[in-house]
């Protein structure tokens, strides 16, 4: 007797459809890589915001989509998108195509790991590990020894250095919070991106800091005493909540 042979589940039969639609939004983008690299093509198919908004329909439907319409809309996105991979695209941040990276990219989108836990995510903990070490070691710490966090910009990087210091200095203000500290000064080169994170951080605080410019001489790329002396004796007539630029 020949056993008959189970049934597929619906899990099963959603494999045919799953590779499909992946494999044609592989293609859609793998052909958008090729027209990037070609120097006849538009940097940007540009519209203004207004055009765009009336040629296509932006509404968020309440119904699911099905996977030709998908298709369709990721056309859409990479037709009106900037090719950042194109010999023409120059930007202060990045231009080009890395295609290591890119590659990269679709593993870790693919893989979809929580970086939670070894548990979770043993490949991923132990990448972030020796790299964060290998980073400690250029910066000249002995044996990449210490600990590191990646940080997704500037801004956030400067708050994270200001509660660092300030845990250094203070540490009791983890228990006691900012009523067991004295006031605070922060020297810094005049910048937004000092600027704007600390409003943020201020304004959830229900108080505004105070920025407050002072010209001083360079020598060395180091403060003059006199310059440093005279900082204090403004900071001992200021109110609480301050910052001092320096220019």
């Amino acid at each position: 007797l020949v056993a008959e042979a189970p049934r597929r589940t619906l899990a099963c039969d959603g494999e045919r459809p799953t590779l499909e639609f992946l494999q044609e939004v592989m293609d859609i983008l793998l052909q958008y890589v090729v027209k990037s690299f070609d120097r006849s093509t538009k940097v940007i198919d540009f519209h203004y915001p207004n055009e765009l908004l009336q040629e296509y329909n932006w509404e968020l439907a309440d119904q699911p989509q099905n996977l030709e319409e998908i298709l369709m809309h990721c056309q859409t996105t990479l037709k009106y998108a900037i090719k950042t991979g194109h010999p023409r695209y120059f930007n202060q941040l990045s231009t080009g195509l890395d295609m290591v990276g890119l590659a990269a990219d679709w593993l870790t989108s693919t893989a979809n790991t929580n970086m939670f836990t070894y548990e979770i995510a043993p490949v991923f903990v132990l990448l972030e590990y020796v790299t964060l070490k290998k980073m400690r070691e250029i910066i000249g710490w002995p044996g990449g020894s210490g600990d590191g966090i990646f940080s997704p910009g500037g801004a956030i990087s400067n708050m994270y250095a200001m509660l660092i210091a300030r845990f250094k200095m203070f540490p009791e203000v983890k228990e006691k919070g900012m009523a067991a500290v004295p006031r605070l000064i922060a020297f810094t080169s005049e910048h937004v991106g000092v600027q704007r994170p600390f409003q943020s951080c201020f304004s959830m605080l229900n108080a505004l800091p105070q920025f407050i410019g002072i010209k001083f001489s360079r020598e060395e790329d180091s403060l003059k005493s006199p310059d440093v002396f005279f900082s204090y004796c403004c900071w001992n007539k200021l109110p609480q909540n301050l910052w001092l630029k320096t220019t």
